[in-house]
């Protein structure tokens, strides 16, 4: 135990005697009327683990189109041969360069400024095809200790600075096409200094010098989407087991000569992917023109009923391009001017669903997208009323003859109402006894005194009172009818 403490106790102590320190820096280079200078070398020199050395450390690069470097350096030597001392150089192909030293201090960032010692302006290198075409993405090389290397734009040209009447030479290359240029060259125009570098033909972009003398040809108009031509374009054609290249002209034209026919494959890239085609060489002079076909599908969007009128939206988009991001939207349209985006998940699977529930038919849509391409689908999502509520069955021992309709059942709800009116009702009499006396006694008044004036008024018009019929004389409608005797009794048998 002793032993391993002494160990732990040795390793604390021998890292305490050992210094770590960490410099940013940050470095600009511009010329004398403050131009920032691109493509500066700077060269960095420290300590960085040598116990011997002040200049172990090593740190390169060049300066951005703002003329800025940036760097972070960092020792860990022991504490009593470490050191702080940093050399920065920096030169350039016209310029010896300078050197300066400093001490590093931690505790801020160190801001080196250096100033080139000469007015720079701008030289511009244009390539041009043997068409007199710009060739976008040439490589122009600016010879010497350190080459400066960059690459022409859409308008074919590389900037660069310089000093004025600095002599330097270089080249342009472009596939399988390259040559070369010198600072003799230069020609002023419109207040700028350009050279102009014409590329020998490029391997197939002569007609004839493709795979025959001409006899046959094919003139193949490539188009992106949209219809839109595709120039300064690289097709590779194969033909008869033999492979050939062209490029396309400006209105995305690229033509193939042989004395032979068949088939002929031919592949651009556009778009990041490969597209190919077989195209028929027959016989003759001949045109066709292809097209750029969409990659960017959706295989299928499908609704997925979860819940009373909810639905699953699920969805399979596809690309085979895999580093292309796909951007998925679904929205539901409650209306003409009523538009909903949803959210949308995505499973481990890689479809892409959304939950909705709808109150109406509602249609939907998907819309999915790329940097290239947009592809979309729809769907009609139907609303399924809800039942009221279930029908009573009918029982089995009964039956409904046509004409005949079911008496409906009392509900307790009558019965309420009926025990309610009942004991209004005994409420009224009981109140009310001491009326009713009173009431039947005004009515038989009432109907005797009524009578009395009836019979008044029958003997002043002489009309006789009404006799009672005599209880012997027979009804009327009878009296020429001849009594019945009464039928004598049955007797009984002889005993």
């Amino acid at each position: 135990m002793s032993f391993t403490r002494n160990i732990l106790i040795l390793l604390l102590l021998s890292q305490l005697g050992f210094s770590l320190w960490t410099q940013p820096l940050n470095i600009s280079v511009s010329d004398q009327n403050g131009k920032p200078v691109e493509k500066a070398q700077v060269t960095i020199f420290y300590q960085k683990a040598s116990q011997v050395s002040e200049n172990d450390g090593v740190l390169t690069g060049e300066t951005n189109a703002d003329g800025y470097f940036s760097a972070v350096i960092s020792n860990r030597v022991p504490a009593a041969t470490a050191s702080k001392n940093i050399q920065v150089r920096v030169s350039t192909n016209y310029w010896a360069g300078e050197t300066r030293k400093l001490v590093a201090n931690e505790t801020e960032k160190k801001q080196l400024r250096f100033t080139v010692p000469f007015k720079l302006e701008d030289v511009y290198v244009r390539v041009l095809s043997s068409r007199q075409l710009p060739v976008k993405g040439a490589n122009v090389v600016i010879s010497g200790k350190v080459p400066l290397r960059k690459a022409t734009g859409t308008d074919g040209k590389a900037r660069f600075f310089f000093p004025s009447n600095f002599t330097f030479s270089g080249f342009a290359s472009y596939s399988n096409a390259s040559k070369t240029f010198a600072s003799k060259e230069v020609k002023s125009a419109d207040g700028r200094k350009t050279i102009d570098v014409t590329l020998p033909p490029l391997e197939g972009e002569i007609l004839g010098s493709v795979a025959g003398t001409g006899k046959n040809s094919l003139g193949v108009a490539f188009l992106g989407f949209n219809d839109t031509a595709l120039p300064d374009l690289k097709v590779l054609f194969e033909f008869d087991g033999k492979n050939y290249s062209v490029y396309t002209d400006q209105d995305g034209v690229a033509g193939f000569l042989s004395d032979k026919t068949g088939i002929l494959n031919a592949t651009i890239r556009e778009y990041d992917y490969d597209f190919e085609y077989a195209l028929n060489f027959s016989a003759g002079n001949n045109t066709t023109a292809v097209s750029a076909y969409h990659l960017l599908k959706v295989v299928s969007f499908n609704a997925a009923p979860d819940g009373d009128n909810c639905f699953r939206l699920l969805s399979n988009v596809s690309d085979p391009r895999p580093n292309i991001s796909i951007r998925v939207k679904i929205f539901r349209y409650d209306g003409p001017q009523n538009v909903t985006l949803l959210k949308v998940n995505t499973t481990q699977s890689g479809l892409y669903y959304s939950d909705l529930c709808i109150r109406m038919d509602t249609p939907v849509r998907l819309t999915a997208s790329n940097k290239y391409d947009v592809a979309e689908a729809s769907l009609n999502l139907t609303f399924v009323r809800p039942k009221t509520g279930p029908v009573p069955s009918k029982p089995l021992n009964q039956s409904l003859f046509p004409g005949q309709q079911e008496k409906p059942k009392e509900t307790d709800d009558m019965a309420v109402v009926a025990i309610v009116i009942g004991i209004v009702c005994l409420l009224s009499a009981f109140f009310a006894r001491a009326y009713l006396a009173r009431s039947s006694r005004f009515i038989v008044e009432y109907l005797r005194k009524t009578n009395d004036g009836i019979q008044k008024r029958r003997q002043k018009m002489g009309v006789p009172p009404v006799q009672p019929p005599p209880q012997n004389a027979p009804p009327s409608g009878q009296q020429n009818e001849e009594p019945q005797q009464p039928s004598p009794p049955s007797q009984p048998p002889a005993a």
